[in-house]
C-alpha cells in the first residue's frame, strides 16, 4: 500500500465518555479494550492499513495515559495537542490545524 504521505489523520481524543460509564471511569474511551486491543490502536492500525502515516491526536482527559499508549505503534508519526478545556468539536480541529497547516487534506476520525 502506498502512503498518504502529506496526509493527517486527526483524532480527536479529549472528552470524558460520560455516555459510557462505568465503563469509562477509570480509563479513557480511547483506551477501552475491545477483543484485546484498544480503541484508538484500531483505529489507526485501519488508517494505517489504508496507507496514512499521519496523525495529530488531540488529547484532554487522562492524556498521558493516551499518549502513551499511542507512542507504543511503529511507524507512524504522531503530533499530540492537548485541549486544556473541552469547548466544542471546532476547537478541538482548529487546535490541530495548527499544527498541521502544511498538509492539503486530513480525515477526521471522532472518538
Amino acid at each position: 500500500m502506498e502512503l498518504i504521505s502529506d496526509t493527517y489523520v486527526i483524532i480527536l481524543a479529549a472528552g470524558y465518555a460520560t455516555r459510557l460509564k462505568p465503563l469509562s471511569n477509570r480509563i479513557p474511551k480511547p483506551l477501552l479494550d475491545i477483543n484485546g486491543k484498544t480503541l484508538i490502536s484500531r483505529i489507526i492500525s485501519n488508517f494505517k492499513i489504508s496507507g496514512f502515516s499521519r496523525f495529530c491526536v488531540l488529547a484532554g482527559y487522562k492524556k498521558e495515559l493516551i499518549m502513551e499508549e499511542v507512542s507504543k505503534i511503529k511507524e507512524i508519526e504522531v503530533k499530540f495537542v492537548e485541549q486544556k478545556q473541552i469547548v466544542g468539536m471546532a476547537d478541538a480541529i482548529a487546535l490541530c490545524v495548527n499544527y498541521i497547516n502544511n498538509s492539503d487534506l486530513f480525515q477526521l476520525r471522532i472518538l
